[in-house]
């Protein structure tokens, strides 16, 4: 056959993408083999070469499909005419995204319609869509009088039509004389035929792939390989689960999709698929911002004709995100402006909140952004109204505070006419607002609070209180115009923070302590307290035997005595949360003040102190450290007690001052509550504490004793708040001590996990986190960093491959030094070669690897390769 030996000097020919030989050269080459017989496939496979990536390939390769179709066309070779049409529209797509003319593809793709079947057609259909979105106006005319002749035909599905509509939708609405006639095509006829049609062609993978050329043609150009897919797929996806998947796609890799997805939106009803597909378009819109424009036309349009109540909600809270671009300002803008003008009130509070949205992304809309405010306020004086433009300005103020002086006057309106309970919301958020002004220096925190607090000296509404105690917490943040303004705000908001604390409202009692949690110790006095809590206090100066009223007797402490923190606790003793709010304070307090002591305090050459009075008066450590020790069960609240304890044994930037462990016993051993609290504080102690090094010594040695005979709540209560401050402990016990307990513990919750224990399981899980922890605690002790590589040896064997335990195992195994992992994994420590050890070495090995690629080589893992050699 001469075929066969001419056909390298065809594809040398044709393929050629060199300069060297003529395109006359070539077309006489092609002609001469579409007119041979029996010279098909090799025609598909110089087809498969052709390439259309620049102007140049793309004309040459137009060209050669063009007169093989011509020709197919007039032997009549139906089959192979329909599988180059995609090809043809595919070739379209490119010269138009390469400005060169594609006016041939068009004649070809027009003259060929009737030839079509449904699949074709719904390609060709999307392609055609695809090319309005790069189009100018000069072509657009020709892609939509075919694709309505297409679309009124019935070849092509749904998904295809109404991603056809997608793509006009954006030229319908910025339509030019040039292209109107066309236009009016759409409007007149394919929309209300869409409207009318309920039954639309559904495609079946066989009409296609049964073409004797489809499988070698589909794969020769990325538009039709795409889009052939799509449509051969299309009836067996469930819709909103590929939407959802397509959402979880990077950007680049889901820009292809933009006419499917338009089509989607455009024809469903559901509000859930629509959400997923305006999410798409948005994330589309992020990677290719010319997108923008038409999206939100496609938007706009759907909006238009939608009658459901959330997808209307759904879209409208969608639109300002599309202000990104700036073209897209004058449609928004037209929008919003329509709805606050032309709509009743629901709708118009809607807007506000959109205008909102917009001017967070785009801040040249504010000066419409307060004509809309003001405009409200005056035109509605509801509840709704109010809160809407106290929220949106407290926004404004926060994000943008400069902008917010416009709205002082609109916030003092509010508060006068909001002095109700029904507009207590709304003076919550103008306070909130006001806050924010001052927080940024734009007003005068201290002049602010005189216009105010003649307002609110007797405030009873609660969320109005919570509203004061945030401005007050902002107070020590806010930028100081004036020390000695300031020290009377300072003076006036403590004091009043305080009363608010003694509140029978926990709300309040809560956002009061949270707000004095912003302010230092040393800006605290005692004339702030109220009298209740500075009852047990006496004057300095008071004489001996006298009850002679002092005056100001309170300016003449300089720190806060002990009494006054006691009396504080004491005063909640009765309602536990409260307590626990205002032991968080003190707490607050406590890491101020371990932040300023120096390492000389813990280095005790003599031993350890009996007590705390070693500490400065004003320390609170000092004063619940005192508290604890002295511990009466005749007089102390238990309540007390045990809130003292917790915040003592909380885990802090550094341990606790020494003192003797022994002097806090008597309150540990209180309840299990108060051990379990101790045992916390032992654990954090033993690093600089000799006798609590000591205490939890003998205790460790007590428990490992007996810690396989427990049962499960037992085990809990003594064993596992051990191994929950095991990065603590690590640093203080040595291996020797510790070694017996951490064994026995772990064989207790390994032996269960094993059986699937949910405790156990979950227990192990957190071990293996404390595991990894110590490991990368440069001062744990090397013994004990040891101590936890041999026990992860041990469990790593103990469970399978697939147990998901064995993710934690790997991840502790992986802190190891490098040096102790490839022991665990190397094959002579092992003493069997499986499936099951091989595929932890390989995980572990390739994990380090992963991990550490500027210190291990990849050839690290050549042991594990040829370990696997010798088991095939």
């Amino acid at each position: 056959n001469y075929l066969s030996l001419l056909r390298p000097v065809f594809i040398y020919v044709v393929c050629n993408p060199t300069a060297h030989i003529s395109e006359a050269c070539k077309h006489q080459a092609w002609h001469l083999l579409i007119h041979s017989q029996k010279s098909t496939d090799l025609q598909l496979e110089i087809i498969e070469w052709l390439r259309s990536n620049e102007s140049s390939h793309c004309t040459e390769t137009s060209s050669r499909i063009l007169e093989l179709i011509q020709y197919a066309f007039e032997e009549r070779n139906e089959p192979l005419c329909a599988a180059l049409l995609p090809l043809v529209a595919s070739l379209a797509l490119d010269s138009i995204k390469y400005n060169t003319e594609p006016g041939d593809h068009f004649a070809i793709i027009e003259s060929m319609v009737d030839d079509m079947d449904e699949c074709v057609g719904s390609i060709v259909i999307f392609m055609l869509a695809e090319m309005m979105t790069t189009t100018s106006s000069l072509y657009l005319e020709k892609i939509v009088q075919i694709g309505v002749e297409i679309i009124e035909k019935g070849l092509c599905n749904r998904s295809a039509a109404y991603a056809f509509l997608a793509a006009v939708i954006p030229w319908m609405a910025y339509a030019t004389i040039m292209i109107f006639d066309s236009l009016n095509l759409i409007n007149d006829r394919i929309i209300p035929l869409m409207k009318q049609k309920n039954h639309w062609p559904k495609n079946s993978a066989g009409q296609i792939t049964s073409n004797p050329f489809y499988d070698v043609l589909h794969r020769c150009h990325s538009s039709y390989y795409f889009y052939a897919n799509i449509i051969n797929n299309w009836e067996s996806v469930h819709l909103n689960k590929w939407l959802e998947k397509l959402l979880e796609c990077s950007r680049h890799k889901i820009d292809r999709f933009y006419v499917i997805i338009g089509g989607i939106l455009l024809q469903s009803k559901n509000c859930s698929t629509i959400s997923i597909c305006i999410k798409i378009i948005l994330k589309i819109c992020k990677n290719v911002p010319e997108l923008y424009t038409n999206a939100l036309t496609l938007l706009l349009y759907k909006l238009s004709n939608c009658h459901d109540i959330e997808v209307t909600k759904e879209i409208l809270y969608t639109i300002p995100d599309f202000a990104v671009s700036k073209e897209n300002m004058p449609a928004i803008m037209g929008m919003l402006d329509s709805l606050v003008n032309h709509t009743k009130p629901p709708l118009m509070y809607v807007a506000v909140e959109l205008y909102l949205r917009v001017w967070k992304i785009e801040p040249r809309c504010h000066p419409h952004f307060v004509k809309a405010m003001v405009n409200l306020s005056q035109d509605d004086s509801s509840f709704m109204a109010t809160v809407t433009c106290a929220q949106a300005i407290k926004s404004i103020c926060e994000e943008r505070p400069e902008n917010g002086v416009e709205f002082v006057r609109l916030l003092s309106e509010i508060l006068n006419r909001c002095s109700n309970n029904e507009g207590s919301t709304a003076s919550a958020l103008a306070l909130r607002a006001i806050s924010a002004l001052c927080n940024s220096g734009i007003a005068d925190a201290n002049s602010t609070w005189q216009m105010l607090s003649c307002k609110f000296r007797e405030e009873k509404r609660t969320v109005v209180i919570r509203s004061i105690c945030e401005f007050f917490g902002d107070i020590p943040s806010s930028p100081r115009h004036n020390d000695t303004e300031f020290e009377e705000i300072f003076t006036a908001a403590l004091t009043k923070l305080f009363q608010f604390a003694c509140s029978d409202n926990l709300e309040v009692v809560e956002e009061a302590y949270k707000a004095l949690a912003a302010y230092n110790i040393d800006q605290i006095k005692v004339s702030h307290f109220p009298s209740v809590f500075t009852s047990a206090l006496k004057p300095l100066s008071a004489e001996p035997d006298s009850n002679k009223p002092v005056e100001n007797w309170q300016d003449e402490f300089s720190y806060i005595p002990e009494d006054c923190w006691m009396k504080m606790l004491n005063h909640h003793a009765n309602r536990r949360p409260a307590l626990s709010m205002a032991a968080d304070l003190l707490s607050k307090f406590m890491s101020d003040e371990l932040y300023a002591y120096r390492s000389g305090i813990y280095m005790w050459p003599m031993g350890e102190p009996i007590n705390y009075k070693y500490l400065p008066n004003k320390s609170v450590i000092r004063t619940i450290g005192e508290y604890l020790r002295r511990y009466k069960s005749e007089t102390d609240h238990p309540q007390v007690v045990v809130e003292c304890l917790r915040i003592f044994s909380k885990k802090y930037l550094k341990a606790l001052p020494p003192i003797q462990f022994k002097c806090l016993l008597p309150v540990i051993s209180i309840s299990d509550e108060t051990k379990a609290y101790g045992m916390s504080l032992v654990c954090h102690q033993t690093a600089i504490s000799p006798s609590a090094k000591e205490y939890l010594s003998q205790y460790l040695a007590d428990v490992s004793a007996t810690c396989g005979t427990m049962n499960i709540q037992e085990f809990k209560t003594k064993c596992w708040c051990i191994c929950t401050h095991l990065p603590d402990v690590c640093r203080g016990i040595i291996s020797t001590i510790l070694e017996p307990f951490l064994e026995a513990a772990t064989s207790y919750i390994v032996k269960r996990a094993l059986v699937d224990n949910e405790d156990a399981l979950m227990m192990l899980s957190e071990l293996l986190e404390k595991f990894a922890q110590v490991l990368r605690d440069d001062l744990a002790h090397h013994d004990n960093k040891t101590l936890i590589a041999n026990i992860l040896q041990k469990i790593l064997h103990q469970f399978d491959f697939n147990n998901k335990i064995c993710e934690n195992i790997f991840t502790a195994i992986l802190e190891l030094p490098t040096e102790q992992v490839e022991r665990i994994t190397s094959s002579s420590v092992w003493d069997e070669l499986t499936d099951d050890i091989l595929k932890k070495a390989i995980e572990i090995r390739a994990g380090l690897v992963l991990t550490r690629n500027n210190e291990i080589p990849l050839s690290w893992l050549n042991p594990i390769l040829q370990c696997l050699a010798r088991l095939s």
